[in-house]
């Protein structure tokens, strides 16, 4: 009589829902009350749904793990349990669903009520966002991995012909200045093809939303999709600008390193402080601010690779006539006399090759738990002092 009564007082209010399917089920989890919304997304009628198992709704993958069960044993000893997921229609086909089910309560608990909604076509918009992005992973990673792959290769070609310093030196600058301009390939083509799409898609979006203004449910989907496309939208402005930063061309080392820690702390949550001193109106030549501004940028990219540092610290100043770059970090440091790993130790290569082409040195001091600092020291050779 109690189930009767309950659902008496809220047949009146779910009978005019078809948007939302709501079910209630007896002590025994048989379905008692199944809604006009019901019918419309799981297919059923009323007459074919009242008496069945509320588990009919589930996929037999979740009938098998006894996951209707858990959910009705959750709603009535915590009085309410809500979960995403994939359910089934009576046609046999899949749809993703938002649920909640509470506890029905009269003097004892008489049994329970499900409320749930269909997610499917904003789980399929998020999935095209999910293989959007990996593809713009898997061709980021695989440009990069040929670039690794060329520079392997030079670079064992360079140790080869060390009796020969010079050729040396003029083999691994134009390994350099290859790198640099496969940098700025890469960074166009992300920016100009990838990111007009990104706004296109955010534009689509944005038209999506003022169509279904007054639709409250389907434009707070949309507007995560917007908050979605837009974070990726951020990512590969960031990558982009990551791989080759005009300011470095039209403000300067020190600007553009300054700027490149603080985007780095922000991009990757770990506290950054930057400090630079004597270098107001010095310009070094070309070469040698782009290898400084990369022995940063690897620097700091080890930090979060390797060290499982929280906190970083870059320091860029002129002493006598050296320009000193210094990256330190409290992580879990490592043994230089050690052969360190292959992703560590090509980076370290790197950063040693780059400070030697431009005529400077780099030194590392490490030890397990006491942290890492990178020591590169550049002398000031066709630089441009201005007033």
């Amino acid at each position: 009589a109690g189930l009767r009564s309950a659902q008496a007082r809220i047949r009146a209010l779910v009978e005019s829902i078809d948007d939302y399917a709501i079910m209630t089920l007896d002590e025994q989890g048989l379905i008692a009350s199944w809604n006009p919304g019901a019918e419309k997304i799981f297919g059923y009628t009323e007459s074919e749904a009242v008496g069945q198992p509320g588990a009919i709704t589930f996929t037999p993958e979740d009938r098998a793990a006894g996951v209707p069960e858990q959910e009705r044993q959750k709603a009535l000893t915590e009085g309410r349990a809500e979960d995403e997921r994939w359910h089934i229609r009576k046609d046999g086909s899949l749809f993703y669903a938002s649920g909640v089910m509470n506890a029905l309560r009269d003097v004892d608990v008489i049994g329970s009520v499900k409320i749930l909604r269909d997610l499917t076509a904003r789980k399929q918009m998020e999935e095209e966002l999910r293989r959007s992005r990996d593809e713009l992973e898997a061709r980021v990673k695989e440009r990069t991995h040929e670039i690794e792959l060329s520079y392997e290769a030079l670079a064992n070609e360079i140790s080869e012909r060390r009796a020969s310093n010079n050729q040396v030196k003029e083999l691994l600058r134009r390994v350099v200045n290859t790198q640099e301009l496969e940098r700025r390939r890469i960074a166009r083509d992300l920016h100009d093809q990838l990111g007009q799409q990104l706004t296109a898609l955010r534009l689509s979006l944005e038209s999506l939303r003022e169509q279904i203004k007054d639709d409250e449910t389907l434009r707070r989907q949309v507007e995560q999709l917007q908050t979605g496309a837009e974070r990726i939208d951020k990512d590969v402005d960031f990558l982009a600008w990551e791989l080759r930063p005009s300011s470095l061309d039209e403000l300067g080392l020190e600007a553009t390193v300054e700027n490149f820690v603080h985007e780095w702390s922000r991009h990757f949550g770990i506290s950054a402080q930057f400090h630079s001193g004597g270098l107001a109106g010095l310009r070094l030549s070309s070469e040698a601010e782009t290898n400084l501004y990369r022995i940063t940028q690897e620097g700091l990219n080890n930090v979060y690779k390797h060290s499982g540092a929280d906190r970083a610290g870059v320091i860029l100043e002129r002493r006598d006539n050296n320009v000193v770059l210094i990256v330190e970090d409290n992580g879990t440091g490592f043994n230089p006399d050690e052969e360190p790993g292959s992703g560590r130790g090509l980076g370290l290569v790197s950063m040693r090759e780059r400070a030697s082409l431009s005529g400077g040195q780099l030194e590392i001091q490490s030890a397990p738990g006491e942290g890492t600092t990178i020591f590169a020291r550049v002398p000031i050779i066709s630089s441009k002092e201005r007033a």
